[in-house]
């Protein structure tokens, strides 16, 4: 049952919603890069179709370069110097990064990225000064805001086993993050950090030897891209863990509190259109979500046999029966 739907974005310095409509067809071919560290179906279509919205077909006047490092961060300049398109969209912080490194004069929309300003990829949210600009997610707060939520939810958890992944560069401070904010919270926090998707399995043998009473998972899309196996993973060890984002509790995973991925990856599809009428990305403020969704999957608690606080599930946005 959905209790709010509701995203708002806000940026260092106002701007409203376009109308629906957007650009009209062109004769000419647009070329789009995509890069990201792995393979997001779920993301890529939801640009693809706010593209189409704003009057960019693929096959008609768009043509997309998609480069994915499966997993493998290391790979991603490679990927990136590759790329010479009219503008080149980048998933996460990583992809972000290089293509950053790979060019400073073709516009780079990042869709989204984990705290633009605080990793350096710009120097101002309201002016970025640079060829980049797009949606920024503050991964970081949002983490401990996750602790908060399974200790809300269950009460009698202590030790929390937190995935990160290091090979991105934001890894380690959302892990320093989660440790202090966990400790706020009464948690001995126990780390289990990975640098690519190979190391992924042995990552879950880490974690089960921790014996934790709870999962938590950082921010990462390497960790999106595999939530299939993260999800069973938990629920085969009976693990209560929370997740960032929707996606995560709608694959079976039992929390999750964060912005609307798909929302958030499809208005870059507004970010793409306003480059190609002409607008500099060093002027085209970055946005920020202000809303987040928190997800309950009920469904995955009755199986795992959880009784979840009557209190979150009142306040969640959504209950998965």
């Amino acid at each position: 049952m959905r209790r709010r739907e509701v995203l708002t974005l806000t940026c260092g310095a106002a701007i409203g919603w376009p109308v629906h409509g957007g650009a009209q067809p062109t004769h000419k071919v647009i070329r789009l890069g995509y890069i990201s560290v792995s393979r997001n179906e779920r993301l890529f279509r939801a640009l693809v179709g706010a593209l189409r919205e704003q009057g960019y077909v693929e096959g008609t006047n768009l043509a997309i370069h998609a480069k994915a490092a499966d997993g493998r961060p290391e790979i991603l300049s490679a990927l990136a110097a590759d790329l010479r398109p009219d503008v080149i969209v980048a998933v996460g912080n990583a992809a972000s990064r290089a293509a950053q490194s790979a060019t400073a004069t073709i516009p780079i929309v990042f869709a989204p990225t984990g705290d633009a300003l605080g990793t350096g990829l710009v120097r101002s949210l309201a002016q970025p000064e640079s060829n980049l600009t797009g949606l920024s997610i503050n991964t970081w707060i949002l983490n401990e805001k996750r602790l908060e939520v399974l200790k809300d939810s269950f009460p009698r958890v202590r030790r929390v086993s937190v995935l990160a992944n290091f090979g991105n560069p934001s890894g380690r401070a959302q892990w320093e993050l989660a440790r202090s904010g966990g400790e706020a919270l009464g948690l001995s926090m126990v780390l289990t950090s990975i640098n690519s998707g190979d190391d992924l399995d042995g990552a879950f043998g880490t974690i089960e030897s921790t014996a934790a009473d709870a999962l938590h998972v950082a921010s990462d899309s390497l960790f999106d891209a595999a939530r299939d196996r993260v999800v069973s993973f938990a629920a085969a060890k009976g693990l209560p863990a929370v997740y960032e984002h929707r996606a995560f509790a709608e694959a079976g995973g039992l929390m999750s509190y964060g912005p609307n991925l798909d929302r958030v990856s499809a208005r870059a599809a507004w970010y793409v259109d306003r480059i190609l009428k002409g607008a500099r990305p060093s002027e085209i403020p970055v946005e920020q979500p202000t809303h987040f969704e928190l997800l309950v999957n009920l469904k995955t608690a009755r199986a795992m046999q959880l009784e979840i606080a009557p209190a979150i599930l009142l306040r969640a946005d959504e209950v998965i029966e």
